[in-house]
């Protein structure tokens, strides 16, 4: 009884015997992968329907299906300290670059008002620009023409 007991590592806890399928093959088990699917509310629909009949927007299903894409795109705003991080390992990789160029060149090390230039230009250049969405009375509506049925999922 004590062996039953124990928990062994690396070995399964689950218990084959006792037919928790139910002679359902396991590649037909609903699992997580196969989630139940929900009806918006015909309540809903119904709004939802006549908001997109009145609606003076032309191309809504293109409009919508790239808003989606843009928001799925959109990265996280850079923290400052990341940034700064970057900028300080950018300056000193042109620094030791700078340095050999100028043990091999025989040029003076006082550039630092170039390389500052440099590396705030290299900044610029890799780091993904983030712009607050100021949602205006269209751009609202695509979002709940784009997202209804994803937010209502939720």
């Amino acid at each position: 009884v004590r062996r039953l007991a124990t928990i062994v590592p690396n070995v399964s806890q689950v218990d084959n015997s006792s037919n928790f399928l139910n002679n359902i093959p396991h590649r037909k088990h609903p699992g997580i992968l196969h989630l139940k699917c929900l009806k918006l509310p015909p309540e809903l629909v119904q709004a939802v329907s006549f908001w997109v009949a009145q609606s003076p927007i032309r191309d809504m299903e293109k409009k919508s299906e790239s808003f989606s894409n843009y928001l799925w795109s959109r990265k996280r705003p850079t923290e400052l300290k990341d940034l700064r991080k970057k900028a300080q390992l950018l300056e000193q990789k042109l620094r030791k670059d700078a340095e050999v160029l100028v043990q091999q060149k025989g040029r003076s090390l006082d550039e630092s008002d170039k390389l500052k230039q440099t590396v705030l230009t290299a900044v610029r250049q890799t780091t993904y620009h983030w712009e607050e969405l100021k949602y205006t009375e269209e751009l609202s509506f695509l979002y709940m023409v784009s997202r209804m049925d994803a937010n209502y999922a939720a």
